[in-house]
């Protein structure tokens, strides 16, 4: 008989063999078990039953609740495999591998009822905020999108950024209509603003003018069917999303918090989200000067700003968020603790399950959260403070404990479940979910006798359920990175307003998918049988650019060519005369010398310039050094 590992510091308090005959051990510093028909449980006979009076008073439906959820629990308690049926992915059979070592974990019946998921309104898609006329009328992408980016929202982005390009044209004259004016942006026109930024997140070219390119292999055939690329580049430098004459002062996110606080809101108002949630960080890419911009080593995107995440642990869904903004928050003691707390307080007394890793786990979290009626789950440094003692030595036990293997305690204060499990390495969980008690089979590879072979190892309930419920702001930021909108900037709020509407499409797309599901018979919400996230943002992208489905490809606007007849004998720089134009184009030399974008009306008529604009005034003459040697190299590439 093979002993089991145990530390000598960890009291037993119960043991129940096979048999369910039990024993009291005071303390046990080494304890021999049969795997084969021993399993050590702790356990506490239940009251018989709960009254009314004990629990408060009760409505019919919770009784009919709680009535159910003592049924199953009662089971887990009889005295026989026969008279109960097994639970269904819980670990009964002592032929796996594991023994597991405990300290005293109670749990009375009464706690059942608490533990009753109550959410203030009915899970999934909360439509309350719309008119039925408008409920009913929902069946593309567009409505979907436009609930994150509301006709009120679009309108007052187009009013900041009209109000902000009147101030600033006269410095970027190039960026206004032909008589240096800048041309009102509408609310069509901003729709087909961000369908173009969509359709270039599903079409990735790294440079911004190859997508209206016409002899790049790398090109955009649809995005001259949105808008021109001069208006578009006009729109992006001029785009504001708060009102100029109204910025907070002392606000570190003054050019965002309109926009910031309206997504916000609306990512709650519209979505109750199921029981688990995860709480992680976001990293959004961005390299130019700020100072709220982080580096994380360890991070795929090492250098930008950090969003702490609240998400859907099954559907990604971004239910809340803020924007980290570091040093000017000034030293905050215990970060990770006031960003879960506030990010969970839409989530109070709901009985809602948290889940979240070692960098935000605590005794002290857990206790808060269950003070708040949230309970939680996360991996956990064993140096934290109130972590029991008897478990720190985890690397010593870690050494001596076979695959498997798992100890746990409780910390009465918070009734928190310490618990370890070895696998490859030792696993620490805080948990005030679960009991410690529970476990599930899982398969592992071991080698045996020189070739590897496919075992069963006990696992804990706790650390089954956390790898399941855990990667719910993983599953957003893959949704998110796979077509992002971003388009490298030197504004940082330009680089989170990208991520704004990343944010908006992907949970647009996780609702549309939602009401698909719950509205089968709906002839306008049929869509092919592996719907996916590409298909989703470029039907969106066609409806916010007015593209009809069956549409052909545009074609290029012809080349001005307004070549004259030359003799062939004359030089190249005979026969060219400037000519005036009636739009302003961009100056070739200009563009080409000092990669500097310049408008002129002024534009050559002779053979091989091929219409070309130069600038021809006071302080530049492009027109003559074109023609003469010094744009001899120019006219060679």
């Amino acid at each position: 008989m093979e002993a089991a590992h145990i530390s000598p510091e960890l009291p037993i308090r119960w043991v129940v063999s096979a048999d369910r005959t039990v024993e009291i051990k005071e303390e046990v510093t080494e304890l021999g078990c049969d795997q084969a028909n021993e399993r050590i449980l702790q356990e506490e006979t239940p009251p018989s039953s709960i009254t009314e009076r004990e629990t408060g008073g009760l409505n019919p439906q919770e009784e009919d609740e709680l009535d159910e959820a003592l049924l199953g629990w009662e089971s887990d308690l009889c005295s026989s495999d026969e008279e109960a049926p097994e639970r269904e992915g819980v670990c009964t059979a002592a032929a796996v591998t594991g023994s597991f070592y405990s300290h005293d974990h109670e749990q009375s019946a009464p706690e059942l009822l608490q533990h009753l998921f109550r959410p203030r309104r009915p899970t999934g898609l909360d439509f309350g905020r719309l008119t039925r006329t408008a409920n009913k009328t929902l069946s593309s992408a567009m409505d979907f999108f436009l609930l994150f980016f509301t006709a009120e929202v679009v309108q007052c982005i187009c009013r900041f950024t009209n109000a902000y390009a009147w101030r600033h044209v006269i410095e970027k004259p190039s960026y206004g209509d032909a008589t240096g004016a800048w041309a009102d942006v509408t609310v069509d026109e901003m729709h087909k603003f961000i369908g173009l930024l969509v359709y270039m997140g599903v079409t990735k070219i790294f440079q911004i003018s190859s997508y209206w390119s016409t002899e790049s292999l790398e090109r955009g055939p649809w995005a001259r069917a949105f808008m021109s690329k001069d208006r578009f580049l006009a729109i992006l430098a001029m785009l504001h999303v708060v009102d100029p004459d109204t910025e907070a002062e002392g606000d570190c996110l003054q050019e965002l918090r309109y926009l910031l606080d309206h997504m916000k809101a609306m990512c709650q108002d519209l979505y109750q989200p199921p029981q688990n949630m995860a709480v992680d960080e976001r990293m959004v890419r961005f390299k130019a000067r700020s100072g709220m911009k982080q580096f994380m080593k360890e991070n795929p995107t090492r250098w930008g700003f950090k969003l702490w995440v609240l998400a859907c642990s099954d559907s990604g869904y971004t239910y809340d968020f803020y924007v980290y903004t570091g040093s000017k928050e000034g030293r905050v003691h215990g970060l990770a603790q006031s960003v879960v707390l506030q990010l969970s307080e839409p989530l109070e007394f709901q009985n809602y399950h948290l889940w979240f890793d070692h960098y935000y786990t605590s005794p002290e979290l857990l206790v808060a959260l269950q003070e708040r009626g949230i309970r939680a789950c996360g991996t956990c440094n064993p140096n934290r403070k109130q972590f029991p003692q008897s478990m720190k030595d985890h690397k010593k036990w870690g050494k001596k404990a076979q695959r498997g293997d798992m100890r746990w305690q409780l910390i009465k204060e918070g009734n928190i479940v310490a618990l370890q499990w070895k696998d490859l390495r030792t696993v620490t969980v805080l948990s005030t979910i679960h009991s410690a008690t529970e476990s599930v089979t899982v398969q592992r590879r071991a080698r045996s006798h020189g070739k590897l072979d496919i075992v069963n190892v006990r696992q804990p309930l706790a650390i089954h359920e956390y790898n399941q419920h855990m990667g719910g702001v993983d599953r957003s930021d893959q949704l998110i990175q796979k077509y992002s909108v971003l388009i490298s900037s030197l504004k940082w709020w330009k680089t989170l307003f990208f991520q704004f509407v990343d944010i908006a499409v992907v949970n647009a797309y996780i609702l549309f998918q939602e009401w698909r599901a719950s509205n089968p018979l709906n002839e306008d919400l049929r869509r092919t049988a592996r719907y996916c996230q590409l298909e989703f943002r470029e039907e969106l992208a066609r409806q916010l650019g007015s593209i009809p489905n069956n549409a052909d490809v545009p074609s290029p606007a012809p080349r001005v060519s307004k070549e004259r007849p030359s003799d062939a004998s004359a030089s190249f720089h005979l026969g060219h005369v400037p000519e005036v134009s009636e739009q302003r184009r961009k100056c070739f030399l200009c563009y080409k010398s000092k990669k500097k974008e310049v408008k002129t009306y002024i534009w050559c008529s002779g053979a091989g310039c091929y219409g070309k604009s130069f600038c021809l005034n006071k302080t530049r003459n492009c027109f003559k050094a074109w023609h003469s040697t010094e744009g001899e190299k120019y006219r060679i590439q």
